[in-house]
């Protein structure tokens, strides 16, 4: 059955949406689809079933009727792989996404498969990406971040990974890419690929609203409890301040989808966030996204009611503020179900910056659209 296997040269390339787009795009040009994440190192787990968060993203965009399970064989929970490493069992792991696959294939033209990373992750269970796709007899494509010189390194090593492996790469999407280097970097990369051996068959620019949280993600991320606003966890953040100052100097950071970070027992601050969301709105959108009161400091009682009818959720954090904004800071919010706009998008770029047809003919299926 054909095959892409859809692998990076680092972490939070992008792979999930180019996954996105894929699935779309060929079920735009007629063909059925099946979604595949052989390995998986982040689940969760809904309706009895245990399956990698990636499924659960792809299985609702696609209003998939398959089970999460099967999509999903192989996850790794904490302790799996010293676990593993003391008794190994590869076969056992590798009959489970033989499988899955087999099952999979009854009901697609394609398999569209997403790795855990680069051409090595999953070595330590002898499930590499690279041998992880041999196995599948897929084609790979992959995914690197926008820039040309450490791409092109990162490229060269992985490939050689995959050829180790008898596995062909069908050409590598490059994704993230600043508007402003577009073409020079499109360009270089197109160049150093053909030296490599391989082609650039997508670039993708960088859009930072694919980045962006919606409170609810950042409520899961601080385990915060809901004060307020339950119904607009969905507002996506955008900036992001730590009101540690005077309320007056606070007001100068604001710009549309603002989170506001601040003590529970700093009114002043508070109050400024409520004024400014119901006073000022930009293109549109309401200037505060939402507001995450930390120090576990519940706001003085008269201030609540202010809160329940303020246009923004709030939440409460036992953490610190040092600790909410480092962890907001550091973390990178990938796509959740529910996030249409971001699903949209993620469709579109890949219909319109990739090039479906040299990938349709590297797998051995003939373009119909």
């Amino acid at each position: 059955m054909p095959a892409i296997y859809i692998t990076a040269t680092g972490r939070n390339a992008g792979k999930t949406t180019i996954a996105l787009g894929l699935l779309a795009a060929l079920e735009e040009r007629g063909y059925s689809t099946q979604y595949f994440k052989p390995v998986g190192q982040h689940f969760c787990e809904q309706d009895g079933q245990l399956a990698d968060s990636d499924v659960w993203l792809c299985r609702e965009a696609t209003c998939s009727l398959t089970e999460a399970e099967t999509m999903s064989p192989v996850i790794i929970p904490a302790g799996f792989v010293s676990a593993y490493l003391s008794d190994p069992k590869p076969l056992a792991l590798r009959e489970k996404i033989i499988a899955a696959a087999e099952c999979l294939s009854l009901k697609a033209d394609v398999l569209v498969v997403e790795g855990t990373g680069h051409a090595g992750v999953g070595s330590c269970l002898d499930l590499s990406n690279a041998a992880v796709a041999s196995m599948l007899g897929a084609s790979v494509l992959m995914v690197v971040p926008g820039g040309v010189g450490r791409s092109l390194d990162e490229v060269s090593l992985n490939m050689r990974f995959f050829e180790g492996c008898g596995v062909s790469l069908v050409g590598v999407v490059v994704n993230k890419v600043f508007k402003e280097k577009y073409e020079r970097v499109t360009s270089s990369l197109a160049c150093g690929l053909e030296r490599l051996g391989t082609r650039l068959i997508g670039a993708i620019p960088y859009e930072p609203a694919l980045s962006f949280p919606t409170m609810d993600q950042i409520r899961l991320e601080l385990d915060a409890a809901v004060l307020s606003g339950q119904d607009m966890l969905q507002n996506v953040v955008e900036n992001t301040i730590v009101a540690a100052m005077t309320a007056q100097n606070a007001l100068r950071y604001l710009t549309r989808g603002t989170l506001v970070i601040t003590p529970g027992d700093r009114v002043d601050n508070i109050l400024m966030a409520i004024s400014a969301d119901g006073s000022q709105s930009t293109r549109g959108r309401r200037k505060i996204a939402g507001v995450v009161l930390t120090g576990g400091l519940m706001p003085h009682v008269t201030i609540m009611p202010l809160l329940k009818n303020a246009g923004f959720p709030v939440l409460l954090s036992q953490h610190d503020t040092y600790t909410v904004s480092s962890c907001i800071s550091q973390r990178v919010f990938k796509i959740n179900p529910g996030d249409s706009g971001k699903i949209a998008s993620a469709r579109s770029f890949v219909r319109d910056y990739v090039d479906l047809d040299a990938i349709l003919s590297s797998i051995g299926v003939g373009s119909t659209g």
